[in-house]
């Protein structure tokens, strides 16, 4: 992105944190009928950038947080600020919840830790959340509903194009874009469903297909 400096806006994770809340709220549309937030149970694992935004998000949308992070500081600002649950980095695999939310580093989804997760969908700000493409399938076949990564975590991308193009960067206009992020996840789950395979393949598809129309 086009820095502070230079007249753009400078780190986009909050905007990318936004998004990956726009793919929890659809997560949870497909799990339970509601896209609400509140009252739900969040998991944000990594409390970096996009992870700390995104917590806050949830907290202020009424969620209930339960939050890993290496970095000890961090984790006690999420508790005293959020009021988030902090627990122990691998413990987090193991906590009974809503939605998981990997915002760290990748592969943290993989043969070790799918066979523990307690959750009812995934979806973070991560890149290459699944340490191995059919894992994705294996989500599909344990009930999870997983919103793809580079889906979810694309707003900062969306703002940085905008600048990069000369559009209009106000908070408003570029909010209104990464909000589509929710009705994208949700028809990425919806086709996947339609055509019985998993929605990271589903995604994939979709990606193809729009690449295609527009050559």
């Amino acid at each position: 992105c086009v820095n502070e400096s230079a007249g753009g806006a400078g780190d986009p994770s909050r905007t990318t944190a936004y998004g990956v809340s726009c793919g929890i709220r659809a997560v949870l549309k497909a799990t339970n009928g509601s896209d609400s937030i509140g009252g739900r149970h969040i998991v944000v694992q990594g409390l970096g950038n996009v992870g700390y935004a995104l917590a806050k998000f949830c907290h202020e949308a009424g969620a209930r947080l339960t939050v890993s992070e290496i970095y000890a500081p961090l984790a006690k600002k999420a508790a005293s600020e959020l009021g988030a649950e902090v627990v122990d980095a691998d413990a987090i695999y193991d906590v009974e919840c809503d939605v998981f939310s990997p915002n760290s580093i990748g592969g943290v989804i993989n043969d070790d830790t799918i066979a523990r997760l307690r959750c009812k969908a995934v979806a973070g700000g991560a890149n290459n959340i699944l340490a191995e493409p059919r894992l994705g399938e294996e989500l599909m076949q344990r009930g999870i509903v997983y919103a793809p990564d580079y889906l979810v975590n694309s707003g900062g991308l969306i703002r940085c194009q905008e600048e990069v193009f000369g559009r209009p960067t106000e908070d408003f206009t570029i909010y209104s874009k990464v909000t589509q992020i929710f009705d994208q996840t949700l028809q990425v789950i919806e086709l996947a469903e339609e055509l019985g395979i998993s929605t990271a393949a589903a995604a994939d598809w979709m990606a193809e297909e729009r690449i295609a129309a527009a050559r």
